[in-house]
């Protein structure tokens, strides 16, 4: 993350500490959340950021 301005987080909800432990996300980046039942507070905090973070969520239908 040190050059990259845009992270998406797309692990399984029970992989999600163990894949993020140890990431350092700079405040001024934005982190996209595809993670189902994972909150946008909840990510935050395991990023230990104020990252801007965004919900999106896949569709399969559409």
């Amino acid at each position: 993350m040190d050059r990259s301005e845009l992270m998406i987080t797309a692990v399984r909800r029970q992989d999600r500490h163990e894949a993020l432990a140890g990431l350092e996300v700079a405040d001024d980046r934005t982190v996209i959340n595809v993670m189902a039942g994972v909150a946008n507070d909840d990510l935050r905090r395991i990023l230990a950021s104020d990252a801007a973070v965004v919900r999106a969520i896949p569709l399969p239908s559409v």
